[in-house]
């Protein structure tokens, strides 16, 4: 799912995610379907705005494993 280039600029994580996503330096966001819909709707609110690619991935298990951490994650962020 990730290219090599992201996961150099990728990082895992709720404050990581919105703190890039509020300095309009993220790219690509990554969101768990199983997050807690609090999380869901605050980074969907703050990215409504700004024109970023958005993905969806079916667990927070399988995006953590996609970022190459070993805890679940409820979402991601590729910076620009």
């Amino acid at each position: 799912m990730f290219f090599e280039a992201d996961k150099n600029r990728l990082k895992a994580g709720y404050k990581q995610t919105m703190k890039a996503v509020n300095n309009r330096i993220a790219q690509k966001v990554y969101i768990a379907d199983d997050c807690d819909d609090k999380i869901k709707k605050t980074i969907e609110a703050a990215l409504d705005p700004i024109d970023t690619e958005v993905y969806h991935i079916a667990s927070m298990k399988e995006l953590g494993k996609l970022c190459e951490i070993n805890i679940a994650a409820s979402c991601a962020v590729v910076l620009k």
